[in-house]
């Protein structure tokens, strides 16, 4: 009798034991960032540590490598994320660069700034491991040259990322 008593607890706490009790986290996450009536679809990795000390804040590093016809870009963002008290929804900001890449001769950009703000969707589904789903605003904003003529590419716009966190 004990000794179901004992594994109901575990299995008790281990159900209530998520993804927010890991000291650091990795998430896959595929994103899809719609700019002028355009969509295109990226992929990318986060990992989450207490990068910043700001309180009742998840903070991680993230990176999203966007391959597109013409031009890459990636996205690397240094982000908080705020879980609002009892609920699954977060609200988020981030600040970081922009690598963006052409394949026409003589291109040269510096990385640009991008800025993000996002609210999302977090469930947990195992022990340490969630999904999640967010939308945002995001701000990509370059200035590059071709063979000494300037120009500019603006990202802007909306942005929808999924993915799937596992904790450690």
């Amino acid at each position: 009798m004990r000794l179901v008593g004992l594994l109901m607890a575990m299995l008790l706490t281990i159900s209530f034991w998520g993804q927010a009790d890991a000291l650091m986290s990795v998430g896959v996450l595929g994103a899809g960032y719609n700019y002028g009536g355009q969509t295109t679809w990226g992929y990318g990795l986060e990992v989450e540590t207490p990068i910043l000390p700001i309180p009742m804040a998840k903070t991680c590093l993230e990176a999203t490598y966007v391959p597109a016809s013409g031009y890459s870009l990636m996205p690397v963002l240094l982000i908080a994320r705020f879980s609002l008290p009892t609920l699954p929804i977060y609200l988020g900001a981030g600040a970081g660069a922009v690598i963006y890449n052409q394949s026409t001769a003589g291109f040269s950009a510096p990385t640009a700034l991008n800025y993000n703000f996002f609210i999302g969707y977090e469930n947990n589904f195992l022990a340490l491991s969630s999904y999640f789903i967010q939308a945002g605003y995001e701000v990509m904003k370059i200035d590059y040259s071709i063979s000494g003529v300037s120009a500019s590419a603006d990202f802007t716009g909306l942005s929808i990322k999924s993915g799937l966190r596992f904790g450690f």
